[in-house]
This record gives C-alpha cells, structure tokens and sequence, in this order.
C-alpha cells in the first residue's frame, strides 16, 4: 500500500486533473500491477515519457518493478478487451464513483488525491 500511495500521489502531481483513478489489478493485486485511469484520450508514448521518471524512481527506491497500464475511463468502462474484460469482473460498481473492486487492494481517485 505504500508503493501504491506514493505511485498515485506523485501521478497527480505530473498528470493533474488527467488522471481519473489509480487502482490495483488481477487476481492478487500485486503491489507491482497498477491500473491508471485518464478522463480523456491521450498519447501513450507521451504519457510514457511524462510519467518514466517517477515511476523508475519509485521501482528503484522500494526494489520492485511496476508494472502500469494507461487506459480511458471510457475504454475501461466499455472496451471488449479480454484484459479490460477481466479487470472489470473482478469489480463492482459502488455509487457514483462507478468503481469498487471485490479483489483489488485499492481504488483511489484523483478528486480524492488533494485529502490523501
């Protein structure tokens, strides 16, 4: 959960208001497998570079090798990708937020970041 906090904060601090959510994926939530959910379409080899530095720092300072995933909030919500597929079976929908997972360690968005 360390990992996971410092991960989302310093994403909203290079993304901003960008960034929709930050959750844990698959079976056992690895710490290491981070979902990153954007508002809007984007580049992905410039979200790549925007976002490298600190996601290497990250990787060096705790010894583990993170693995992220950038999708839209409504690719994620309605894509027919196995992946997607499988990450949105193992959530639930908890209000307006949309997003609770049964599995999943961890569920943060970005509105929530400031009071984090």
């Amino acid at each position: 959960q360390v990992i996971l906090a410092e991960y989302r904060r310093r994403l909203y601090e290079v993304l901003g208001e960008e960034l929709d959510a930050v959750m844990l994926y698959g079976s056992q939530a690895a710490e290491d497998d981070v979902l990153c959910i954007l508002k809007r379409p984007f580049d992905l080899g410039e979200m790549i570079r925007r976002t490298s530095k600190d996601h290497a720092q990250i990787s060096l300072a705790h010894d583990v090798v993170l693995s992220r995933v950038f999708v839209t909030r409504e690719d994620y919500e309605t894509k027919r990708m196995p992946f997607l597929m499988n990450v949105r079976r193992e959530a639930i929908p908890n209000g307006h937020e949309g997003i609770r997972q049964r599995r999943f360690d961890e569920v943060v968005f970005a509105t929530n970041l400031v009071n984090n």
